[in-house]
């Protein structure tokens, strides 16, 4: 019977059927990234499975026109019928599709990547998408205030400007406790602002928090390790640093007292990283590590102290071989 059993099989088509149910899967949250940087925009099957044999494709669904961003098909990428502007900026790691990774690598973004993307793989008899939303940032140029004039009580009217920002950001004067000013009371608000430097204390509880899957990145490529507090609010007076627990010289990055202090920094990653300084005011901790090498791989800690307040997450870095 084993020649039945067979044509049954062929026939029936269903050699790619799994008695368990696989799901693709992207990020909770949307994805930031600030133009011209890099980003991977995470997708993955689970329960993990290679996707080498099946199809997986990167599209943007809101556009009217062309809306293919990647597409791998046949053991292959096929991007004959990719969106102009995307041309030479997409990447996808093949050697992690055997472990069900099918995240893209999208270079040198632009405002005009911000949107919903769909991550969509099939196979035979199998198929699922997962939604990928994508925020670009620009940092414009460090807030200045001036003194504008007088009113009639003696009080001074001051104007804080700043270009170049996308999305235009919100204006918002802060007392001493993190709390709104009113506008009479600007003058008293910057100043104490200014002399007791406490910006940073609050009731609320905040939690450092960074991805909850490993990073993945290219040996000879960049790679974003993020790291955020939650509730977003400013660490630009804070001390960030990273470090490598796992080493016994572990520091790969510190900022304190608003400048990078890497004189302790491991060697080899001397001139490699970087903290984006504009971001933290949005509580965004992020490190870029340039020139990722393999000895990269592992285990990095970011931590976020105030005077009064500690807390840190844990990253996990996988590095493959270009």
């Amino acid at each position: 019977m084993k020649f039945i059993c067979l044509t049954l099989l062929l026939l029936s088509g269903i050699t790619d059927s799994r008695s368990e149910q696989y799901k693709v899967v992207g990020p909770a949250d949307p994805v930031f990234v600030v133009a011209g940087e890099d980003v991977i925009l995470p997708c993955s099957v689970k329960p993990s499975t290679s996707v080498v044999d099946m199809r997986v494709e990167w599209f943007r669904p809101n556009l009217k026109d062309a809306q293919l961003v990647h597409l791998y098909e046949d053991h292959e990428d096929r991007n004959t019928d990719q969106i102009q502007s995307y041309r030479g900026r997409t990447k996808l790691i093949h050697q992690e599709l055997q472990t069900g990774n099918a995240s893209l690598k999208l270079s040198s973004v632009q405002i005009s990547d911000e949107g919903r993307y769909k991550c969509f793989i099939q196979s035979k008899t199998w198929y699922d998408d997962a939604t990928v939303n994508v925020s670009v940032e620009v940092v414009g140029r460090p807030p200045v205030i001036t003194v504008d004039g007088f009113d009639h009580s003696g009080g001074l009217h001051l104007q804080c400007e700043s270009e170049g920002w996308y999305p235009e950001p919100d204006l918002e004067w802060l007392n001493s406790e993190g709390l709104p000013c009113h506008s009479e009371m600007k003058f008293i608000c910057l100043t104490l602002l200014i002399i007791s430097g406490a910006t940073d204390s609050r009731s609320e509880q905040y939690e450092v928090v960074g991805p909850a899957d490993p990073v993945f990145a290219v040996a000879g490529e960049d790679v974003i390790l993020p790291c955020s507090i939650k509730p977003s609010t400013s660490v630009a007076n804070m001390t960030v640093g990273w470090t490598r627990p796992d080493q016994k010289d572990s520091l790969v990055h510190l900022y304190e007292d608003h400048e990078d202090r890497n004189t302790d920094q491991i060697q080899s990653y001397r001139g490699r990283t970087k903290l984006i300084h504009q971001e933290l005011q949005k509580g965004n901790a992020s490190l870029k590590l340039s020139s990722v090498q393999i000895f990269d791989e592992g285990r990095y800690k970011c931590f976020i102290q105030s005077k009064t307040w500690y807390d840190d997450a844990t990253v996990n870095v996988k590095v493959e071989g270009e």
